[in-house]
């Protein structure tokens, strides 16, 4: 019987496969294919936080009834994405995920330039507090590199990140 040369490559590799896998089952067995690739995974949501672009804005009501407050500035700056240490993927990789498993819609930055305007109610013997920025999403997450054979590479372990969200205000106020 003759084999035409264009199957030989594959009868032998094929030969090969089977040897392999008749001395070595177990190996053969547990010999997983994985995509590879960067993962952040285990994500959870352990705050929103603002990063301030205007104020704090402060009036001390040293009275005995309610004052209102009010603010009226001109404000600008960008706000980046951040994270607590070096990770691995991108930006945009982790933004992804992060969207992905929360449901939200997230940035790599957020520019700002506007005059904003707000009021509010200072109780009596309090002080009242105004900020303007932008709330940045933050996720933690395990952010490793996949290899093809389901191996760790690259292991960053766990990585905060900070992700623009939307801008606007945060008031509150605090009493003696």
């Amino acid at each position: 019987m003759r084999i035409s040369s264009s199957l030989r490559p594959r009868l032998v590799a094929v030969f090969l496969a089977g040897s392999l896998a008749a001395i070595f089952p177990a190996a053969a067995a547990a010999m997983p294919i994985c995509d590879a690739g960067w993962q952040f995974t285990n994500i959870t949501h352990p705050s929103t936080t603002i990063k301030v672009i205007g104020g704090p804005w402060v009036d001390v009501n040293k009275t005995d009834h309610r004052i209102q407050f009010s603010v009226s500035r001109t404000v600008s700056g960008t706000v980046g994405f951040s994270a607590s240490g070096s990770f691995g993927g991108g930006v945009n990789f982790i933004i992804a995920k992060v969207e992905a498993k929360f449901d939200v819609t997230l940035h790599a930055s957020i520019s700002v330039s506007t005059t904003v305007s707000t009021t509010m109610w200072v109780s009596p013997h309090s002080t009242g507090y105004i900020e303007y920025g932008v709330f940045r999403f933050g996720a933690r997450g395990h952010n490793y590199y996949l290899t093809s054979n389901c191996n760790i590479g690259t292991d960053y372990g766990y990585v905060t990140t900070w992700s623009p969200d939307y801008e606007g205000f945060k008031v509150w106020e605090t009493s003696p």
